[in-house]
């Protein structure tokens, strides 16, 4: 694994490198610092009043997280006791694909209606 992300990491940079050169009209070089600036980083001052609700999302997204895990658990549990056969694995696969889809469905026609 850590071969296959070193390639894809210097294929990406090789990738941003030509296109950024091809932009500019200059020769391609992977020693210029340009080749991984994906843009200007802009200072943005917050007040200290934000400091709150970044904290209490923080908290809230922590607990939602620790819920996820108890529950994945607990789902992983289940489903090695009871889903032990090929077409109930099949099954479960279809069911989970159609729920999400579904939901996907779903967000998206009641989003267009906002």
């Amino acid at each position: 694994m850590l071969w296959l992300v070193f390639f894809c990491s210097a294929i990406s940079t090789l990738t941003l490198a030509t296109l950024t050169s091809l932009f500019n009209g200059s020769t391609v070089t992977l020693t210029s610092s340009s080749v991984l600036k994906f843009g200007d980083v802009i200072q943005i001052k917050s007040p200290i009043s934000n400091l709150p609700s970044a904290i209490l999302l923080g908290a809230i997204a922590g607990c939602m997280g620790a819920g996820f895990i108890g529950t994945n658990t607990r789902l992983g549990l289940l489903r090695k006791k009871y889903i032990n056969t090929p077409i109930k694995k099949i099954l479960e696969t279809c069911a989970f694909a159609f729920a999400t889809a579904t939901t996907f469905y779903l967000v998206a026609a009641y989003a267009s209606n906002c």
